[in-house]
């Protein structure tokens, strides 16, 4: 049974949304599985609308607000953060915007009452909290929300980000920079089409920033994977100082981060309203403008925009103001469900992706969403499309409001799931018998799969890849269907008049100069480097940085023979090189034992298929020795610290052999290194001995 649990919480969200009855003591329970689902293991069970109404049914029922306890990845280190990250109370009308604005004017005691009190609005991003630490003027430490007491460690992910500055003027205090990391729309869609295994914009980046390990460090001539895919920051706050004088109100923070380097949201400052009543599509007030002038802002932006945040404006009355336990009594979050729209199930298709992904589409009458008529519309997975148990005739809410693929949410009210809709079991396209991933992704694993392959040898020839100029879309099929092309190592063995005598789709031949200049391109792609032919046979989850790490240790040749080993060997072979986890670790040896017997003709083709050379290190004060770095330390993350020993001359390896001349512990080294060290005799040093190595110390 596939996503046995994620299916009966989903079923049963939609019998409580639907009229059934709950105690109180379930409604928590199911809300509990969703939180784990969403912060813990980026993969929501549930729509954030169904998320929102099931917690405000709770609220209804015990008076209390139910209490978002994300946990803390045993994957990270987790370290308490120095000011709890509450979470934020939520309105989903004027009236519960009013009633806010009516007990915080109480509260301070202003005479013009709500109308007194001046609101900073600004855009609420989907995406992932973060806690950027700066001492000394420089970023030391980032962390995750975690559970809003502990977070995750995320540093090594977070050094380089877009809208990260890695120094601020600040220098004299200890400051804590909060604010969003979020995917944009545009690489979200753009990684969608690459035929990336892609959820959601907000899941992918909290995936990349959740990694265990970085990738290399610039100096070394890599970025990690969420610099790769473009994540970005935006700051909108700052604590570990008395702002209240130097910057009185919350615009002037803004400012102050601008001014720093950081990104900062788009805001607007009202006072007056919103009436109790005010429709903000008809607004009347100064703030229900602000409101109204903001959301139709949504279409514009790049980012995944979830509703709005509405903060007291004046410092010192936010500090006047204070906090429960759970939430600031000085901000709201204005909830405005995105433009969703009820389409009844026609049909469903079952499409095959670039990595074997065979995903549930719903057919549905066309709906007018902004201008465009739309049909199709992804379930996500088989899991989710098995708990929503929209079958033929159906009644479904779908929406394309904050992300940029038009999406399933729910079932509409009143409509039952069948809990038995069945799922294939071999491939729509090829027949191959289907694999279930994670006890919720069908994958194909058939390499030559026709619409797998198509996009297989697209992501190939990709600009970013080997920029094989002239192999679009239209070419690879004609090439497909004549049976030219059966992996990307068939485009070696292509000739020009083979080429020149291939039928396209509008019934003329290829021509023979266009492919004089397929075959010029082709033959400029043996020249790309090994790790960008990695990254160009396009194993799941395995991005640039990785393959990186990968061609510095290993050739093909060495690859395919651990790949032939037993289970296990190759994982634990990738798993050794800095940079790559089990999972990343598992989806390359994965791919590379699924297509071993076309990845073995590689090197008859001319490709690079041997280890590319590490960066030399430059000469100085380290010159010919090797260092293994391990722990936490004050320098940075322990890709600072490998690109300060290059810097200086020194050279860096992942482990300690009898060949090491230090191991930089810092604090909490890892054993396995500790232990290696005293093995071979190897000094351990600390940060000062390593600098004082550089300055003139002992060596």
């Amino acid at each position: 049974m596939i996503g046995e649990q994620s299916r009966t919480v989903a079923a049963r969200v939609a019998a409580i949304l639907n009229g059934g009855a709950a105690e109180p003591v379930e409604i928590d329970e199911l809300l509990s599985a969703a939180d784990t689902a969403y912060y813990d293991e980026d993969a929501p069970i549930i729509d954030d609308a169904s998320y929102d109404q099931l917690a405000e049914l709770a609220k209804a029922l015990t008076g209390q607000a139910h209490q978002v306890l994300g946990e803390v990845s045993s994957e990270l280190v987790a370290i308490p953060h120095a000011y709890p990250t509450l979470s934020l109370q939520k309105a989903y009308s004027a009236e519960e915007i009013h009633r806010f604005k009516e007990s915080a004017a109480r509260t301070l005691g202003l005479a013009g009452g709500p109308d007194a009190l001046a609101l900073s609005i600004e855009p609420k991003i989907d995406g992932l909290t973060l806690v950027l630490q700066y001492a000394g003027g420089r970023l030391v430490r980032a962390l995750t929300r975690g559970n809003g007491k502990i977070g995750e460690d995320v540093t090594h992910n977070v050094r380089g980000l877009a809208g990260v500055p890695s120094e601020i003027p600040e220098r004299e205090r200890t400051l804590y920079i909060r604010g969003e990391a979020y995917l944009p729309l545009s690489r979200f869609a753009a990684l969608h089409a690459a035929g990336e295994d892609v959820a959601t914009a907000r899941n992918t980046a909290a995936g990349d920033l959740r990694r265990k390990t970085g990738s290399q460090s610039a100096n070394a001539g890599g970025i990690n994977r969420a610099q790769a895919h473009g994540i970005t920051f935006l700051a909108y706050g700052i604590e570990g100082w008395e702002l209240s004088d130097r910057l009185p109100t919350q615009p002037e923070v803004d400012g102050c981060l601008a001014l720093w380097g950081f990104t900062v949201p788009e805001y607007r400052v009202a006072s007056e309203g919103p009436g109790p009543t005010e429709q903000f599509d008809q607004p009347a007030t100064e703030t229900g403008r602000a409101i109204a002038d903001l959301l139709d802002t949504v279409e514009g932006v790049d980012f995944a925009m979830d509703g709005l945040v509405l903060k007291v404006a004046n410092r010192d009355w936010q500090r006047r103001l204070g906090a429960s336990e759970k939430t600031p009594r000085w901000a709201i979050a204005y909830k405005r469900l995105g433009m969703e729209y009820e389409a009844t199930v026609r049909s469903v298709q079952w499409q095959v992706g670039r990595v074997g992904q065979v995903t549930p589409v719903l057919i549905c009458d066309p709906i007018d969403m902004d201008g465009a008529q739309v049909t199709h519309y992804t379930a996500h997975h088989a899991a989710f499309y098995q708990a929503l148990g929209a079958g033929i005739g159906a009644h479904i809410i779908v929406t394309r409001a904050g992300d940029v693929i038009p999406k399933v949410l729910r079932l509409a009210i009143g409509q039952e799931p069948d809990l038995h809709l069945p799922v294939p079991d071999h491939c729509p396209s090829c027949g191959t018998p289907l694999h279930l991933r994670n006890e919720k992704v069908l994958e194909c694993r058939n390499a030559a799969c026709p619409p797998k392959l198509r996009k297989a040898l697209d992501h190939y020839a990709a600009r970013d890849n080997m920029d094989i100029e002239g192999l679009g879309k239209e070419v690879i099929e004609a090439l497909v269907s004549g049976g030219h092309l059966h992996s990307p190592v068939d485009l070696y063995r292509l000739t020009a008049d083979d080429l020149a005598a291939v039928p396209l789709a509008n019934g003329q031949l290829y021509g023979a100069v266009r492919a004089g200049k397929l075959v010029t391109g082709i033959e400029n792609s043996r020249a790309k480097p090994f790790s960008t032919l990695l990254h160009a046979l396009g194993a799941p989850g395995v991005g640039y940085p990785e393959c990186r790490a990968v061609a510095q240790q290993f050739s093909l040749a060495e690859l395919l023979a651990l790949s032939a080993e037993p289970t296990g060997t190759l994982q634990a072979a990738l798993t050794a090189l800095h940079g790559i986890g089990p999972a990343t670790a598992d989806a390359f040896a994965t791919y590379m034992v699924e297509n071993a017997p076309w990845i073995s003709t590689l090197a008859e083709a001319g490709v690079q298929v041997e280890r590319e050379q590490l960066p030399q290190a430059a000469e100085g004060p380290l010159t010919g020795k090797t260092f293994v770095v391990t722990g936490s330390l004050e320098m940075g993350s322990r890709e600072d610290v490998e690109a300060w020993i290059r810097a200086h001359g020194g050279s860096v390896s992942s482990g300690v052999s009898s060949q090491t001349n230090y191991l930089v512990a810092g604090v909490k080294p890892g054993g396995s290194k500790v232990k290696a060290a005293a093995k071979h005799g190897v000094p351990t040093i600390s940060e000062q001995d390593l600098r004082a190595l550089v300055e003139g110390g002992t060596s």
